[in-house]
């Protein structure tokens, strides 16, 4: 039987602007606002900001690293951006479990993943749900 804890970690982290601006080189996505300090400081943000993208690739880590081939298989995950995250900010991804049932046969289980920061500002918010059938 697969363990399908209560709460799961990934690897808490500290996103500098050489990682975000890698992303962006990888991505293709150069807005000013997460690669260019002098810029991002005449903004409403005030500094530099993480992709989104490079948020919610943090949680499919988290949960790849804990589910791997079932999570790879066409799991699921939405999430919503609640605030920005800036560069810099240590950010600590995290799951909880809501539901594990085999209501359709298959075992499928769910958890409420966030993405925040260690005093619990969260930035990013989702479900991800995991199909264990082969």
């Amino acid at each position: 039987m697969i363990d399908v804890p209560e709460e799961i970690y990934g690897e808490r982290q500290e996103l500098l602007q050489e990682r975000v601006d890698e992303y962006a080189e990888a991505s293709g996505d150069h807005n000013p606002i997460h690669i260019d300090p002098q810029y991002a400081a005449g903004t409403t943000f005030r500094a530099t900001i993480v992709h989104g993208m490079l948020a919610f690739g943090v949680l499919a880590e988290m949960l790849a690293t804990h589910f791997g081939e079932n999570w790879v298989r066409g799991s699921l995950l939405r999430v919503r951006f609640r605030a920005p995250i800036y560069v810099g900010t240590i950010i600590v991804p995290k799951g909880i479990l809501k539901s594990d049932n085999t209501d359709t046969g298959a075992r499928v289980v769910e958890y409420l993943v966030t993405c925040s920061d260690e005093q619990g500002n969260v930035f990013v918010e989702g479900r991800a749900k995991i199909d264990f059938s082969d």
